[in-house]
């Protein structure tokens, strides 16, 4: 019983956020909110503040509609809807990266409408060359300035080492919790995985470690209830704030045991080199990191998908794209056509944060599932 109840507060931590956050204000203290998982939290955690990420929930977004077009990313029309919507008023301001043309285009927007007084934009490096990892460290200089200059506060070298500290222990226990699900059957599903990491991104660090090693000290027993269910990895970008994907694959029959998102193992996967310089080692980390589409070394992502099949026994693969996610979308039929030729199954589902209809991308699931069957 004690495991189920404290698998259900990370769900609840996520869905309380907004309230959470408001009431953390309240109490003084400062949040900043971040979109891609190439922003160093690091830094943010440095600086004294709280670092949130930002993210698209379903449904229109009409307020949005009125700056963006129609072929935009859903993803980030959405982010742009909650911001107008005054859905994340307690956020000082919102720090976003290179990662794709759409963001950086919903920069320039949210520096006309959003009204957060603090707005900074990380011209990401798109390589892991060694001329990359110049960019990236100039960029956190850059970045630190920024915070220190708009906050009055002063980042300095023991500041950023106990931030690292601090990400890299919740990085590890997220690895070993994401570990169990390499077992037959799991201890954990998909959808209450998906909760473990989501509100990793939106509580402070401080209280979800205390989260996370309550649920270490007794870990969930092996769901049997799920055994024989086919074992499936899915790919992709965001996964949106309900989990539905994830879910609609578990209602239909299927048991997701692992995951290449930037909302569950990229992000907590590799950590920060503790010795030497700490600002120079978190640009390392994010340069060398399990690269996001929009980086040019593809063959180390799918490296690592085929391991991640390989370790987790999974029977086949979901891979799911954004619509007009041109990074992702570009990236999905090589990714296809590179698992079908180890021999795994893998399908591509197109959906959007804004135009969802259930019934036919279920269908579409259920009728890959039954061919692993």
């Amino acid at each position: 019983m004690l495991t189920s109840h404290v698998l259900k507060r990370f769900e609840e931590a996520f869905k309380a956020r907004h309230d959470e956050a408001r009431k953390l204000k309240s109490e003084g203290k400062r949040l900043i909110g971040w979109i891609c998982t190439y922003v160093p939290e690091e830094v943010i955690i440095a600086a004294g503040l709280i670092p949130v990420r930002v993210s698209a929930g379903l449904g229109d977004t009409p307020r949005a509609n009125a700056y963006l077009p129609t072929n935009t990313c859903s993803t980030m029309k959405g982010c742009l809807d909650t911001a107008l919507a005054k859905t994340y008023d307690y956020l000082e301001g919102v720090v976003f990266t290179n990662s794709c043309d759409n963001m950086g285009r919903c920069y320039d927007i949210w520096q006309l409408h959003s009204g957060y007084p603090y707005l900074h934009f990380i011209n990401t490096p798109h390589s892991k060359r060694e001329t990359a990892f110049k960019v990236m460290l100039h960029e956190l200089r850059r970045f630190k300035d920024s915070l220190e200059r708009s906050f009055k506060v002063s980042i300095g070298e023991d500041k950023l080492r106990e931030a690292v500290k601090l990400m890299n222990e919740e990085r590890s226990i997220l690895s070993k919790i994401y570990e169990m699900r390499a077992e037959d059957p799991p201890p954990l599903t998909g959808v209450q995985s998906f909760y473990v990491v989501a509100s990793a991104m939106s509580t402070p660090k401080e209280r979800h470690l205390e989260m996370l090693k309550t649920l270490l000290e007794e870990p969930p027993k092996p769901q049997s209830d799920v055994k024989g269910r086919p074992r499936i990895l899915v790919s992709g970008s965001f996964v949106d704030d309900e989990a539905r994907l994830i879910d609609l694959i578990e209602s239909s029959g299927g048991l997701v045991v692992a995951d290449d998102l930037c909302s569950g193992s990229r992000y907590f996967h590799t950590l920060v080199e503790e010795d030497g310089k700490p600002l120079e080692a978190i640009a390392r980390r994010y340069i060398n990191r399990v690269p996001c589409p929009f980086v040019e070394h593809y063959e180390d992502r799918l490296n690592y998908v085929k391991e991640l099949v390989k370790r987790f026994n999974v029977h086949g693969v979901i891979i799911y794209g954004v619509k007009f996610c041109d990074v992702h979308l570009f990236d999905a039929p090589i990714l296809v056509e590179e698992l079908r030729g180890m021999g795994v199954p893998a399908m591509f589902l197109e959906w959007s944060h804004t135009e969802v209809e259930w019934a036919p991308l279920k269908t579409r699931v259920e009728a890959f599932l039954e061919t692993l069957r």
